[in-house]
């Protein structure tokens, strides 16, 4: 199943770190380059957020799936540490002329948390013999790579005080190689550079004891 995340920047929630201490960590003592390091520091959580599947604050966020989970009623989410669930809409065909977002009734599914690296969102009041199933046949064949969109919210792990060092670690990696970071930032390629400052700049430290193992 392919899926896409997005991050809802109206509601980012508490930042975990901020740029004051960011600057005063890196001595930074000029505003010329605020913006910038604003960049890189969100960067930087995004980056341990992604390797520990941890929320390093309160988020909501956008899932888009390629369909419901033909498997079975578990619809795993790859993200931890979700508070709750705001909606599940899939696209169904109006009958006339579009395909509109139709919500999935609260009262079909719930969620369960998880040991993992992922969440998994379980369809029905019971699973797995009386789990309703998920609404196959009425979505959309027009828009097969997102038909499915979950709305969730995650919660700051309490676990965030031990692993915030790594941000910082992270971010200045990241500052030294200022030019190759923003460019990765800029082409939307930096996912692939976040590994390497996080295991060359000691941040795994921080992170592994932490970190969620995939399913």
């Amino acid at each position: 199943m392919s899926e896409r995340y997005v991050l809802d920047t109206t509601a980012p929630g508490t930042p975990p770190a901020t740029l004051a201490q960011a600057k005063a960590y890196l001595r930074i003592d000029s505003t010329d380059e605020d913006d910038t390091l604003g960049l890189m520091l969100e960067a930087a959580i995004l980056a341990c957020e992604a390797y520990t599947a941890r929320a390093f604050s309160d988020r909501t966020w956008t899932g888009y799936f390629d369909g419901f989970p033909l498997w079975g009623p578990r619809f795993v989410l790859q993200k931890n540490s979700i508070d709750s669930v705001t909606s599940v809409e899939y696209l169904k065909w109006d009958g006339i002329s579009a395909d509109v977002w139709t919500t999935v009734p609260s009262t079909d599914y719930y969620l369960k948390p998880s040991q993992s690296y992922a969440e998994l969102l379980n369809f029905g009041a019971a699973e797995p013999v009386d789990a309703t199933e998920w609404p196959y046949d009425e979505v959309s064949e027009r828009h097969p790579e997102e038909s499915v969109r979950v709305v969730f919210v995650t919660a700051a792990d309490q676990n965030l005080p031990a692993m915030l060092p790594a941000v910082f670690e992270i971010l200045a990696a990241m500052w030294a190689n200022r030019g190759d970071c923003l460019a990765a930032l800029s082409s939307g390629t930096f996912g692939l550079l976040a590994q390497n400052y996080i295991l060359q700049s000691g941040a795994a430290t921080f992170l592994d004891p932490y970190r969620y193992s995939r399913i």
